[in-house]
């Protein structure tokens, strides 16, 4: 989990009394590093732990730092992205805290992650999060109705219990208290953390409304009652409130909105059902995309783990959120992402850059399709997605994403073998070429492979090879001897170069 300077600066002002720096909130800092004077370039998204005299150097706004400085404290030496301890503190037990503190966050978040992925309910979120805030916790739908709490207090609201529900929701006293306090109607159309501090309600709360689709569905409280308030506090509850949506969305809380129905068109087509094209249209505009807007198809592959209910519809999730001009849906072996390039708000490469980054990070593999201008010809993209990421993963194992194009040449090599050895697809003359190559310790076969790769230019061909041009040519005149083969024929060098083709398919 990342961390910002707040919670560092919180933290070791809660613990060490007067520090100075100044703390920003952005969540970027990702682990500490110790600092050393003149080594690797420094990174924004790591904190650096050193002597502040050791870093003094360095260019204003480089990187974020922790810095002990003894007793005193420069004032030329006090940066805005650097927190300046004073004191007797030693090196490595900063360092250590520091550390520790990336490590609690981290622990925290991976209880989320795996109870979200056994299906937990939002009672189990919000009782693992009881130790991070040290407040009670609530979660209310938009009707007032407790849906869960932790660390609960009384004093705060009076809730009572719903027959026809079974759910606990507040009195009308104080429901009519909230339709009278301005400040809180106000608060219904925020978004993020906010501090509500209205008549209402005694006490400050930290709140985070859950919206679905623009729709307001609830909210998640955190109320001042056994400690202050912090910055930190605001990042932890962001971070909660991203795993309690995603729990009542995954449990079908939320109402099914008309990007589901647009869902089911989709698998329709998918499984080639007849489809009415009027609605399509209709329901396709309903999400602001048209017919012929430009668009490709990415299948993510997911394993078994991830192939649960929960996992699947939390992925689709996340995708549509990073990326909202995407469409995702779970389908057969994996998820189906459809891209409206037409809508896309960033340019190509930057899209398969920041995609790269979500599925190196949840360890996925997808393969992409080409582009195309119509929606109903889905079922043939997402065939090419299945075959971009069938042979990439062959050929290109270390790469997180297979495009169709690079992988089509692979793919009809792999067919047209149907399972049977390369070599027997070879030309005779190739063969003995490639005898006589381990009988002689030679490499004739390479010189020739180079030869036709380089459409049989000797300058070309030689200076790839680094070999002088009569050497060059003395192997070539072996190799038409040996394989007697018309290289001059255009077929003959078009099987042979197959040929090669197949060998490193093979061998891969």
């Amino acid at each position: 989990m990342r961390l910002s300077m707040a919670v560092l600066y919180e933290y070791f002002e809660k613990r060490d009394g007067e520090i100075w720096g100044e703390p920003e909130k952005s969540l970027y800092l990702k682990g500490a590093v110790w600092y050393r004077k003149g080594g690797s370039e420094k990174t924004s998204d790591l904190i650096y732990v050193g002597y502040a005299e050791d870093m003094e150097g360095e260019p204003e706004g480089e990187f974020h730092g922790i810095c002990l400085i003894g007793n005193q404290v420069l004032q030329k030496q006090r940066r805005r992205n650097w927190i300046y301890l004073s004191g007797n503190k030693v090196l490595p037990d900063v360092f250590n805290e520091v550390q520790n503190l990336f490590f609690y966050y981290q622990e925290w978040e991976e209880e989320l992650h795996k109870a979200l992925m056994k299906n937990a309910g939002i009672r189990e979120l919000c009782a693992l999060s009881s130790g991070i805030f040290d407040n009670m916790i609530q979660v209310y739908d938009r009707n007032l109705f407790l849906l869960a709490t932790a660390n609960e207090s009384k004093g705060l609201q009076e809730w009572e219990y719903d027959k026809t529900t079974g759910k606990r929701v507040l009195s009308m006293e104080i429901i009519n208290d909230f339709k009278l306090d301005k400040q809180f109607k106000e608060t219904m159309s925020t978004k993020g953390p906010q501090v509500y501090e209205g008549s209402a309600i005694s006490g400050r709360v930290l709140y985070i409304n859950f919206w679905e689709e623009g729709q307001y569905e609830g909210r998640l409280c955190i109320s001042e009652l056994n400690r202050a308030l912090t910055k930190t506090d605001e990042a932890m509850a962001a971070c909660l409130a991203e795993y309690i949506q995603s729990a009542l969305k995954w449990q079908n809380y939320f109402p099914q909105q008309k990007s589901r129905i647009l869902e089911s068109l989709f698998l329709k087509l998918l499984d080639e059902k007849i489809v009415d094209e009027n609605v399509f249209i209709r329901r396709l505009g309903e999400y602001e995309w048209e017919r012929n807007d430009a668009y490709f198809c990415i299948l993510i592959k997911m394993d078994e783990r991830d192939f649960e209910i929960s996992a699947g519809l939390a992925t689709c999730h996340k995708l549509e959120m990073q990326f909202p001009f995407a469409f995702a849906f779970i389908y057969r072996e994996g998820i189906l992402m459809l891209v409206n390039k037409t809508r896309m708000d960033m340019g190509i490469h930057e899209f398969y850059s920041s995609f790269a980054l979500f599925l190196r990070e949840g360890l996925f593999k997808a393969g992409i399709s080409r582009s195309s201008k119509d929606f109903f010809q889905i079922r043939e993209y997402y065939e090419q997605g299945i075959i971009a990421l069938e042979v990439g993963q062959k050929t290109d194992p270390m790469f997180w994403y297979y495009k169709f194009e690079d992988y089509v040449v692979p793919y009809l090599l792999a067919k047209g073998m149907k399972g049977y050895p390369a070599r027997i697809f070879c030309p005779e003359g190739l063969v003995r070429i490639f005898a006589y190559d381990e009988g002689h310790h030679t490499d004739l076969a390479g010189t020739l492979r180079v030869y036709l790769e380089c459409n049989m230019n000797i300058a070309h061909a030689s200076e790839k090879l680094y070999i002088h041009r009569s050497t060059f040519l003395y192997r070539i005149d072996r190799i038409q001897k040996i394989s007697n083969m018309d290289i001059r024929n255009p077929e003959i060098r078009f099987w042979i170069l197959i040929s090669y083709h197949l060998l490193d398919y093979e061998n891969l």
